[in-house]
């Protein structure tokens, strides 16, 4: 499971609740967490409207500006190949 908080923490627990690792995501304010289908990843959608992508020890792997909404809703594909993004303004990027 994947939690954040108002700090910008990320946090990836068990099916218990447990903390199995956390990170600092750099983020304000985090509206959508996402896991790829492989559970390799972790994408977070904020309210500035920038999307990022981890790996599970919290490395960076990308940064992805698709508009100057705010992020309110992501998920990949269920093969990992996209990442939809729906932002508040009405638009979705992949």
């Amino acid at each position: 499971m994947l939690q954040s908080s108002q700090d910008g923490t990320i946090f990836i627990r068990d099916l218990q609740g447990n903390i199995k690792s956390k990170f600092s995501s750099k983020l304000e304010s985090i509206n959508s967490l996402a896991f790829t289908a492989d559970s390799k990843y972790i994408a977070a959608a904020s309210w500035q409207g920038l999307v990022k992508i981890w790996d599970l020890q919290g490395q960076p792997i990308t940064d992805l500006n698709g508009s100057d909404s705010s992020g309110s809703s992501l998920d990949f594909s269920r093969d990992n190949k996209y990442l939809a993004t729906a932002y508040q303004d009405g638009s979705i990027c992949l």
